[in-house]
């Protein structure tokens, strides 16, 4: 008989299919698990395990893939690369199913999924990325600060190489802004395709008349009820039936007519089943199909939060702005008190105007937290290249002020910020003096700030 899941779709693509569902099997064997007990650890109805292994079943989404295989590779010894090369056969069948034909809602339905399969992979390739240049920043921040300490001693300086480690350290840094900001565009559109499949796997309405499929993949409406066969013509005369004995047979009617319905009303069949709807009869399925968040873990490595972030790798939610000029701490490096700080917040006055007053020698930058730190480190200091050499500095956390000083030229502070449970960081740069008609607002460097 021939496969009515596939009848139209070419031979690459059943056999990827059916690729796919005897890895899923015998991974899930690998672990000694049944289908009902491996459902039961990701969450899900023990159907959906079925189904996904079988050769003409549904196509699974990359959350179900993702959360089977990182319960795989903490279960069993098998390979890193059986786990890619699964990974790898799920997007290839998707690209495969969305080259072909098929029903609109069915190609749409395979086209977010791929796209969201995508989006997956690079925005785990930029991640790897951004990684790597972090450590080469390190790398050359730590060459650069043993150069300028053998300066220091008095030991012969090469400044050939320390002009080279500044062009690097520089063109990392403006590699890895660019990083940033590709890794955020990626996971804005995947969150919005994330959405848009939680949307189409929504349920119908209770009061909704269910779709059934029948036999011939054809949709038919809620079965209608089944009237009672008339009733015989009243006889006039004198009868001897009580109201008990007429409800009694009235129940009898029903109920007969009830199993006549459930007899005959065609079964679902889990084959015919499309990629992207639920039988609305299966509310179990339904429901964890809908699920959020996902009760199994992912393979990507977003969910899981660092023990240490910088906060230039967050992007400013607000920042002092107006019809003049825009204030605020830019991403960039700063030199101060001799030592380079290559991932550094640095203060930046940016204006088309002619002149700006000292009232406009101030600005600030706000960063979201998300209640997910305790601690932030950073030094504070005024660029050694700075014309000026002083500048106010204020540091608050959801309108509570946790650091408010001056910091000069000469005298670089380190600072240790409780931050604990904190949503919104304010950093603020002002003139140490607004009201005297000289500026006195130097180029604040903030080296290293970090998360924990």
């Amino acid at each position: 008989m021939a496969d009515e899941k596939f009848v139209q779709v070419p031979q690459d693509a059943m056999r990827e299919r059916r690729g796919l569902a005897e890895r899923l099997k015998m991974l899930r064997q690998a672990t000694q698990k049944s289908q009902r007990e491996f459902a039961d650890i990701l969450g899900v109805d023990h159907s959906t395990v079925s189904v996904y292994e079988k050769p003409d079943g549904r196509v699974p989404d990359l959350e179900y893939i993702d959360g089977f295989l990182a319960e795989v590779a903490g279960r069993t010894d098998v390979t890193a690369d059986v786990l890619k090369d699964t990974r790898d056969s799920y997007g290839r069948l998707l690209r495969l199913l969305c080259d072909q034909p098929h029903e609109r809602g069915r190609t749409h339905n395979y086209r977010q999924l791929l796209r969201v399969y995508e989006l997956t992979v690079e925005r785990e390739a930029l991640t790897a990325e951004l990684a790597q240049v972090r450590e080469q920043q390190r790398d050359v921040e730590e060459e650069l600060t043993r150069l300028q300490q053998d300066s220091s001693a008095g030991t012969s300086a090469d400044p050939e190489r320390e002009q080279q480690l500044r062009e690097t350290a520089a063109a990392l840094q403006q590699r890895r802004g660019v990083l940033i900001h590709r890794r955020d565009t990626v996971v804005s559109d995947l969150d919005a395709y994330h959405a848009q499949l939680r949307q189409s796997r929504i349920p119908a309405p209770p009061n909704s008349p269910p779709t059934i499929p029948n036999n011939g993949g054809r949709t038919v409406g809620p079965p209608q009820q089944r009237s009672l066969p008339p009733s015989p013509p009243r006889n006039t005369r004198p009868h001897a039936p009580t109201t008990a004995i007429v409800a009694g047979a009235l129940v009898v009617l029903l109920l007969g007519g009830w199993l006549i319905y459930r007899t005959t009303s065609p079964s679902p069949d889990p084959r015919h089943d499309t990629a992207d709807q639920q039988p609305a009869h299966s509310p179990t399925v339904a429901a964890s199909r809908t699920r959020s968040p996902s009760p199994y873990p992912s393979l990507t490595p977003t969910p899981t939060k660092p023990a240490t972030m910088l906060l230039t790798d967050l992007p400013s939610v607000a920042v002092e702005k107006d019809n003049l000029a825009t204030r605020s701490f830019e991403v960039g490096d700063g030199t101060v008190d001799n030592i380079h700080y290559a991932n550094a917040l640095v203060s930046s006055i940016k204006s088309d105007a002619s002149f700006l007053g000292c009232e406009d020698a101030s600005g600030y930058s706000e960063y979201n937290l998300g209640h997910q730190w305790k601690k932030l480190t950073m030094v504070l200091g005024i660029d050694d290249n700075s014309t000026e050499k002083s500048a106010q500095i204020t540091i608050a956390l959801d309108d509570r002020t946790l650091y408010k000083n001056e910091i000069r030229l000469d005298k670089t502070q380190r600072v240790p910020l409780d931050v604990t449970n904190g949503l919104r960081l304010r950093i603020s740069f002002d003139d140490t003096d607004p009201d005297d008609y000289a500026c006195h607002l130097g180029k604040v460097v903030i080296g290293n700030p970090t998360l924990s």
